[in-house]
């Protein structure tokens, strides 16, 4: 239920925020109807997105003088920043739009946002322009089964999967593409048709959010929703007619720069709370509004935000001698000792013991980077190029494709976004480039025992000060800073994600120096097993 809240006792208006209404859910109307009653009821002045949300608000009995339209708002100036930033970016698919027509759609794989009915329309599509491509970012518990959709359409060769982006990403992504689509069944407002109509592309989408203003002013090509052939007749007719792609963008942009820019919402809010506020006997909710900030957050690796996490890091780093290499590192310098690369990275190891280790097995330049600047200036007086790095907010700093072999030990366990080093690890590896990567196993033989008695896993942490709820805390003295944590299948299916190719995935022992007899010989037994095993080794090729 929606938060409420009734007059106070000094009768001062009360400003909230209400969730969405359940939008292309099951028991979407009741909710409304049982919202609309309880601000009629009230006297609540509610503040809606867009003509839809106040149709359907209306439609389940809310009071015309008890609402007020207020769009979700886009800040301009930021969008510009990231949507410039974006042509300095070169994504890694990008190869496979040259000489195409792409058309793109970033969303969730899920079925209010109709990827089903936009595949079938691309199969009409792509007959009479087999130029086209259809570009889908994004992930979702639908995303498999699209992906044999489109299989089963034939249009495999014309969709391009390439899973979640960042918000630079997307900016970047919109700048190769010519035509934006929203085929939702559901939206109270669709920020993504402000961002391509901001980006200069022309818009088809189906008649949900935003989409009904505007078309009131030839802002978009609106199509009925779950409506295939409708949705394709469309997209062909933009592609024949650049007039009109140019007609929608130019008709478009304007109409959200005038309603939805957020020095016009701002002062929209302040007007209607000025009103609420001399109104004494009534007060005023304002539904969604304040939910853009939920959309920068998600979007943002600030320093800010990683402040506590740099501060547990620049004291703690791995100090590695070649006269005790642990299991794990000696079975990674068994697989590095088949290859032979120029150019070597190892992230994330340390003082760099195990860099110059590298080094001389592939007989390759070191090049190596760390969090703690005490650790690099450890490794760079060991003859190693080191530089200080922050994956969960900084790019690393070299060119694209300059390295044949990367070393990622135990380090993806500690990012709050695995996924952003995984982009920079494809984007500095040559193809057909080795990927060795290490992680702690969530599922190993100790932890799901662990787990079955109540206890907290050695793999994964809760604090990045206390090292609480272990079976034997003073195994472990301290929190190591486990965050995100794998197993055998997960590990794998995110290395497919981004590109990789995994050759090969086997377990190591690392328990079994400080586990008591008879404990330390089940480890290196279930060490054979990665499922089991206390420890991951990917082996992986970049596509």
């Amino acid at each position: 239920m929606a938060q409420f809240f009734f007059h106070h006792s000094c009768s001062i208006p009360i400003v909230v925020t209400l969730t969405a209404a359940r939008h292309g859910q099951r028991g979407e109307w009741l909710t409304r109807a049982i919202y609309s009653q309880m601000f009629n009821w009230t006297n609540c002045t509610v503040c809606l997105q867009c003509t839809l949300e106040f149709k359907k608000m209306r439609s389940a009995g809310l009071k015309r003088s008890n609402a007020l339209m207020i769009p979700f708002w886009i800040d301009y100036k930021r969008f510009q920043a990231f949507y410039n930033q974006g042509e300095s970016i070169r994504l890694p698919f990008y190869r496979l739009l040259d000489g195409r027509f792409p058309l793109v759609y970033p969303a969730r794989f899920h079925k209010v946002k109709g990827h089903q009915y936009l595949l079938r329309a691309a199969k009409l599509v792509v007959k009479r322009f087999p130029e086209c491509i259809f570009v889908l970012p994004g992930e979702g518990p639908l995303l498999q089964r699209m992906r044999l959709l489109a299989a089963d359409l034939g249009i495999a060769n014309h969709v391009l999967f390439v899973g979640r982006l960042r918000i630079e990403e997307v900016h970047a992504l919109l700048h190769r593409c010519k035509i934006g689509l929203v085929p939702s069944l559901s939206e109270t407002f669709s920020m993504l048709i402000t961002e391509y109509l901001l980006a200069g592309l022309p818009v088809a989408s189906t008649d949900v959010g935003l989409a009904l203003d505007l078309a009131q002013v030839g802002g978009v090509m609106m199509v009925p929703k779950s409506d295939p052939e409708a949705m394709a007749e469309a997209i062909i007719r933009l592609i024949e007619d650049e007039n009109l792609r140019k007609q929608i963008a130019e008709r478009g942009k304007p109409f959200v720069l005038e309603h939805c820019e957020i020095n016009k919402i701002a002062k929209d809010i302040k007007k209607s709370m000025s009103v609420a506020y001399q109104d004494r006997r009534r007060a005023c909710l304002f539904a969604h509004v304040f939910n853009c900030t939920r959309v920068q957050k998600k979007f943002e690796r600030t320093e800010k935000n990683m402040t506590g996490e740099k501060e547990f890091y620049q004291g703690q780093y791995g100090k590695i001698s070649s006269e005790t290499l642990p299991p794990r590192l000696i079975k990674v310098r068994e697989i590095f000792s088949k290859y032979r690369a120029r150019r070597i990275l190892d992230i994330g190891m340390g003082d760099g013991g195990f860099s110059v280790i590298l080094k001389e097995t592939v007989h390759a330049e070191g090049i190596y980077g760390d969090i703690s600047e005490k650790a690099v200036q450890i490794a760079n007086k060991k003859g190693i190029k080191a530089s200080k790095a922050n994956l969960n907010i900084n790019p690393l700093p070299f060119k694209d494709e300059y390295f044949q072999a990367i070393h990622c030990g135990e380090i993806i366990e500690h990012l709050f976004d695995p996924d952003y080093l995984l982009d920079e690890l494809y984007r500095v590896l040559k193809k057909n480039g080795i990927l060795v990567i290490t992680s702690p196993n969530l599922a190993s033989w100790h932890g799901r025992i662990e787990l079955l008695l109540g206890y907290q896993p050695y793999a994964h942490e809760v604090s990045l000060r206390y090292n609480v709820g272990r079976i034997k805390r003073r195994v472990l003295e301290g929190a190591t800073g486990h965050i995100r944590s794998h197993t055998k299948k997960s590990l794998e299916e995110l290395l497919r994600i981004h590109s990789f190719e995994v050759l090969a995935l086997q377990g190591s022992s690392e328990s079994s120096g400080f586990l008591p007899f008879p404990l330390n010989l089940i480890d290196r037994v279930f060490s054979f097993s990665p499922s089991f095993s206390d420890i991951l080794i990917a082996t992986a090729r970049k596509e």
